[in-house]
């Protein structure tokens, strides 16, 4: 699984789709949206927010999950709903540790 990624590993990706699967659901998230956000303190990776559209229903809970892309590979991105669109958080946080487990 890929760490330290950046916003603009992502931008060139903006209208593609990522699928997830929940459970054993497969899902197709779009993304909609990257935007950098204010760094938190010098030295720090800056941090960033991604917006996927996905399916109205199932609305998915609030965690990580795997998200997978061709050319990123499979990514543990913190999912959190907004309204009635899944969205990804500030990915700068949302990568776990090394060895960390994803359920």
């Amino acid at each position: 699984m890929r760490q330290n990624l950046t916003l603009s590993d992502f931008v060139e990706y903006l209208d593609h789709a990522f699928p997830v699967t929940v459970d054993t659901e497969r899902l197709s998230f779009v993304l909609t949206e990257a935007t950098g956000l204010k760094p938190m303190g010098p030295g720090s990776q800056a941090p960033f927010l991604l917006i996927f559209r996905g399916p109205p229903q199932p609305l998915l809970p609030q965690r990580i999950y795997e998200i997978e892309h061709p050319r990123l590979g499979t990514l543990a991105i913190f999912i959190v709903p907004i309204g009635a669109m899944p969205a990804a958080c500030n990915i700068r946080r949302s990568l776990p540790r090394p060895g960390a487990h994803l359920g």
